[in-house]
């Protein structure tokens, strides 16, 4: 009889011309009692989030989950199969953890889906691929201040694997997290946009110790975001940027810093992609091999460089390898192994010699940044290019702009 009345009385569900909205109550990890009668509720009558999403599957339309401070353990993958909003309260405090038990998130991708994931840590996955969260078929992702932690994989993307259509990350952290092969972050197949955005210490036993990338399309881009502290067993360290149709896309705003690779491009390794870095800043990335300590350009790759630090403060060695094409205005650590193509205004620092740079801070901003001292980067950018602001924020003077992701003000 209680149970019967259980609709009634109780709220885990609010319907909207834009679909329903269900509150979780419970961290338990139950599944819903009758998934298809649009409350959600499991046989204790409480809304679980997995009960939400097994609602939210079964409804039409756009749904919403609303998750409390608490700590979220699920002991199975939860496959999202609709359009759905996933929501916390705070990045660090709203935790859904699986406990190593199997992967965290699946969207499967079988019709177009788009899900948005906001205000929250997705630790703990572990699987074959997208130990966090896994993204497939017909589907868009958005992250927005999301904490992706020490998830596994056996294959790529510990913390995301994306093979679908348009990957956007917000405000968020990809750290700590462990790939046997490619990706120890992310690995996108796909169109990546990502700003304001810190991938740190990140590891994978392939390539792309913070990310691999294989771009789609011209839309793809990282913008204001940090790539700092992650390793690669093979090459790029950083990320690996890669793809076959030789799409234009961009890195802008951006520090690559304390990379490390096992192989080639300690900070970025490049292939067989069209690749731009403006007002970008690459410091303190390793090869091992030597190869490209900050920049490795193999063949079938197309990278232009503008306004950017390519070197380390200091290094006995050349920071790039390959052929560079240089938009000007660069602070560059040359090398007998760097073919530098065009670079009106560029400085060409021997190795051993000193960039100006301060070590990795949090000097304002969503990302920690690399501060200027006096030297020859301060308004050393084209004036001509100068972007409304740097990736802290801060905004940069029309015509008289510094060289890499930190504007002295």
């Amino acid at each position: 009889m209680f149970k019967a009345l259980l609709p009634l009385i109780a709220l885990p569900l609010c319907t909207t011309a834009f679909g329903a909205t269900f509150d979780v109550d419970t961290t338990n990890d139950t599944a819903d009692d009758d998934p298809n009668d649009g409350f959600c509720l499991d046989s204790s009558g409480d809304c679980s989030l997995r009960a939400a999403v097994e609602q939210a599957n079964a409804s039409a339309g756009a749904d919403t989950i609303q998750l409390s401070n608490e700590h979220y353990t699920v002991l199975s993958s939860m496959s999202i199969t609709d359009d759905l909003t996933v929501v916390g309260i705070l990045k660090n405090t709203t935790i859904v953890d699986a406990a190593g038990n199997d992967r965290v998130f699946d969207i499967p991708g079988t019709t177009a889906t788009s899900v948005r994931l906001e205000k929250m840590t997705i630790q703990g996955g572990s699987a074959n691929y997208g130990g966090g969260i896994r993204v497939r078929g017909s589907a868009n992702l958005d992250l927005v201040r999301v904490r992706l932690y020490d998830n596994y994989v056996i294959a790529s993307g510990a913390g995301v694997h994306f093979h679908a259509d348009t990957l956007y990350i917000y405000r968020s952290d990809i750290e700590e997290n462990v790939a046997e092969g490619s990706g120890g972050g992310i690995f996108v197949s796909g169109t990546l946009q990502m700003g304001q955005t810190t991938v740190a210490n990140n590891v994978a036993l392939s390539g792309g110790g913070g990310m691999y990338v294989f771009a789609y399309d011209a839309s793809s881009w990282i913008r204001r975001s940090t790539l700092s502290g992650n390793t690669a067993v093979n090459n790029g360290g950083g990320i690996v940027a890669t793809g076959t149709y030789l799409v234009p896309w961009e890195i802008r705003n951006t520090t690559i810093s304390g990379n490390y690779a096992f192989g080639e491009g300690g900070g970025i390794s490049s292939s067989n992609t069209d690749l731009t870095l403006l007002n970008t800043t690459t410091d303190g990335n390793w090869a091992l091999s030597g190869v490209g300590m900050d920049l490795n350009i193999n063949s079938g790759a197309t990278v232009y460089v503008g306004d950017s630090f390519i070197g380390h403060s200091g290094r006995p060695s050349s920071t790039c390898d390959g052929t560079l094409n240089s938009l000007g205005h660069n602070i560059i650590v040359d090398g007998p192994s760097c073919t530098i193509v065009g670079g009106v205004n560029d400085l060409l620092l021997a190795p051993n010699q000193y960039a100006h740079l301060e070590d990795l801070a949090e000097n304002g901003g969503w990302t920690s940044t690399h501060a200027l001292t006096q030297g020859s980067a301060v308004d050393g950018a084209d004036p001509t290019r100068c972007l409304g602001s740097d990736q802290r924020g801060e905004p940069r003077p029309a015509g008289a702009c510094d060289i890499g992701a930190f504007e002295m003000q």
